[in-house]
């Protein structure tokens, strides 16, 4: 069997031909390079809370003279590493609750990425365990807790009240009115409530101290009666995604008051009473609640609406 023998013709077109794919190949990849942004990595650090879930980083590019979203990511860390190429940005940063619903967010913090940046030196201890030993990255910013963070932030957006709802441990002191549908008719109550807890999942948790006053009978012969019902509770609040919230709460107490007849009789009360609190917390500052109460042998409900003033509470 014999091989063909290739022309001269022949040999010449496929070395062209691999010169030719050498070629393109290679063009292509200059092109490929230099169409490729070099990009520059930073590390944005701030310090955080433990009762936040996570937080929610958003950065923005100047372009033009205006800023335009680049990215938002989600972190439950302290820190967050990203690439960007040269360029003018800003970030800010927006806690979640425990139950993850966004609180107020951090002024726009500016920062310039540069092909030759300096290094920003700092004694974080959120960098020193976080960074590796052969890992060169700057540090943009850090900031302090979101909620202290009390600059204004850019004309465009500016922050609204943080509805203390980022906080649940907020002390209350009120007052309110209604009535028992018997006796007493008229109620007047003082109450205040303490959240002493700081930990996740029970920060919600208060106790509540107050005193009903009773006045007005429904028996027709009773010319004079009132009441006293000094209580404490211990109770959980729910709060809504802007302000207010619901709670319920439970207790006990003493009731103590006297009855004067008009045939000349007169009557005392003196016992114990439990109950039981469900309500709303409206804007912050008004309470609508129902109260069911007993003395194990009969029942009495109780409705009342109230005015509270909240104090908030710093971590």
């Amino acid at each position: 069997m014999t091989i063909p023998k290739r022309t001269s013709m022949e040999v010449r077109f496929n070395v062209k031909m691999v010169i030719f794919i050498l070629l393109f190949f290679g063009l292509a990849s200059v092109l490929f390079a230099l169409d490729e942004e070099q990009v520059y990595k930073r590390r944005i650090v701030w310090r955080g809370n433990e009762n936040f879930y996570r937080y929610a980083v958003e950065i923005q590019k100047s372009e033009n003279g205006r800023y335009r979203g680049l990215m938002r990511e989600y972190t439950t860390t302290t820190f967050l590493t990203v690439s960007l190429p040269e360029g003018d940005y800003r970030f800010r940063i927006t806690p979640h609750d425990i139950l993850d619903r966004p609180l107020e967010a951090t002024q726009w913090i500016q920062f310039e990425i540069k092909p030759a940046p300096e290094q920003i030196i700092t004694e974080s201890m959120d960098e020193k365990d976080t960074a590796g030993e052969n890992e060169q990255i700057e540090v943009i910013d850090i900031i302090q807790s979101p909620e202290n963070n009390e600059q204004p932030t850019d004309n465009d957006e500016q922050p609204t009240e943080s509805n203390e709802k980022n906080s649940a441990r907020l002390n209350t002191i009120g007052i309110s009115a209604g009535t028992d549908f018997t006796d007493p008719m008229v109620i007047f109550a003082l109450h205040g409530t303490y959240a002493p807890f700081r930990r996740q999942h029970i920060e919600n948790i208060f106790f509540k101290a107050g005193c009903d006053i009773g006045l007005i009978s429904r028996h027709e012969d009773a010319e004079k009666f009132y009441s006293l019902y000094p209580y404490i509770n211990i109770g959980y609040f729910l709060p809504f995604k802007n302000r207010g919230g619901l709670f319920a709460c439970a207790g006990a107490g003493y009731i103590t008051g006297s009855y004067q007849f008009s045939h000349g009789g007169t009557a005392k009360l003196n016992y114990f009473t439990a109950n039981v609190t469900a309500g709303a917390n409206i804007i912050d500052a008004i309470n609508i609640s129902y109260t069911f109460k007993t003395d194990f042998t009969g029942v009495s409900h109780q409705t009342t609406v109230g005015y509270v003033y909240r104090f908030k509470q710093r971590r």
